[in-house]
Order: structure tokens, then sequence, then C-alpha cells
């Protein structure tokens, strides 16, 4: 994030080691974008510049998945969260959770 062309790298830092290591590139490069993880998954949508991308990355296999793309345009710095292993995300007066088993999105 911050300043600059936007990023795409996914890094994983051992607790036990200190070191950090390179994983899989997330396929967009974005800045300001939503994310919320829990300990099997990395989600990640929108973001600078603008995009409705959303990827879902599975730490075991280290691979990125594109999913249905988020509902509303030109979201950058709403608030993710797992949520009962949905990816859910809030910004201003919406709220949305994702589906997984239809790839679809939800608003709550």
């Amino acid at each position: 994030g911050g300043n600059g062309p936007p990023k795409n790298a996914n890094e994983w830092y051992n607790i036990n080691t200190g070191v950090w290591a390179s994983k899989t590139r997330m396929p967009t490069g974005r800045q300001a974008h939503v994310i919320g993880a829990d300990s099997a998954q990395i989600s990640v949508c929108c973001g600078w510049p603008p995009t409705t991308k959303f990827e879902v990355y599975a730490v075991v296999s280290d691979s990125w998945e594109s999913k249905s793309p988020f509902p509303v345009s030109g979201l950058f710095g709403g608030a993710g969260e797992m949520i009962e292993g949905s990816f859910h995300v809030v910004r201003d007066n919406y709220m949305f959770a994702y589906d997984a088993p239809g790839n679809t999105w939800v608003a709550k």
C-alpha cells in the first residue's frame, strides 16, 4: 500500500525462525484493498486502482483463485472480516457477505 505503484507481494513471517518468505504473488496488484483472513485463507477484494476483483489465497496450496467480483465498484479503504468462515465487507452504509458455495455476494 501507500504511495507508488500497486503492490501484489505476498509474504509470510515465521514467528519461530524470525524469517520472512515470499509466497505466490497476488494476481491483481492494488492498494487500499479490503482483506480478511483465517487460518486457511486470505480473502482480498477491491482497492486502488479501482477494481471489483475478488481473489482468495489458499494457505496450504500457496495458490490464488479468482472469485465472483464484488458488487460495488470504486471501493477502497473498507473493512473486511472473516465471520464463521464467510468474508464480510463493510463500507459506509452497506455490508456484503461472500457466499462461497454459490460464489455470490449477499447484501446484509
